[in-house]
């Protein structure tokens, strides 16, 4: 054994047993394995790291290669079959869409505006019935055919004539009431 592998040796004990060495009067123990070894198989797995490396560096790349070719086949057969990037656009829209519109979220909100939608038709054809409607509705449709007549039947010279004109007749239609029966709350 050469004096420079004692070294290493003592060294590497003397680091390797600090719990042994704090007992007085003990020697620390050798170490069983060199630094030389250590070191050995450390340059032994990084040259199997290397090696591997370089072999999935190499797979990856011909991996692209074969891709690059399957999709350059593909291209070539859609060309033949006539499906275009636009159509192929136009597909994806549309099953996006149809997912979209299939998912739980848009279902659920669409039952929401479905029974909203119901609710707010029950409830415009119960005012539709009621008396207070067709009172104003009445009243509405004989002023809309009062004026209509009073303005087909009258062509004034000038613009202060209709002016005046259109004031009567504002003063002549009918004004919307109420009586209190008819302010009842809407019955579901």
């Amino acid at each position: 054994m050469s004096d420079r592998d004692e070294e290493l040796i003592n060294s590497s004990a003397d680091k390797g047993n600090v719990a042994n060495s704090s007992v007085q009067g003990t020697k620390p123990l050798p170490s069983l394995v060199s630094e030389q070894e250590i070191d050995s198989d450390k340059a032994r797995l990084e040259e199997e790291w290397r090696s591997d490396l370089f072999r999935l560096e190499n797979e990856m790349s011909t991996l692209r290669s074969v891709l690059a070719s399957k999709i350059e086949e593909a291209e070539g057969i859609k060309k033949k079959l006539g499906i275009t990037p636009l159509v192929e656009f136009k597909e994806d829209i549309k099953q996006g869409f149809q997912t979209f519109k299939e998912s739980d979220p848009v279902q659920k909100t669409s039952a929401v505006f479905k029974d909203f939608g119901e609710f707010a038709s029950k409830k415009l054809g119960n005012l539709r019935n009621s008396s207070a409607f067709k009172s104003v509705e009445g009243k509405v449709g004989n002023a809309y055919t009062s004026v209509k007549k009073r303005i087909s039947s009258s062509k004034p010279e000038d613009n202060e004539d209709a002016e005046i004109e259109t004031a009567e007749i504002a003063e002549e239609v009918p004004a919307v009431t109420r009586s209190p029966e008819e302010y009842s709350p809407l019955q579901p």
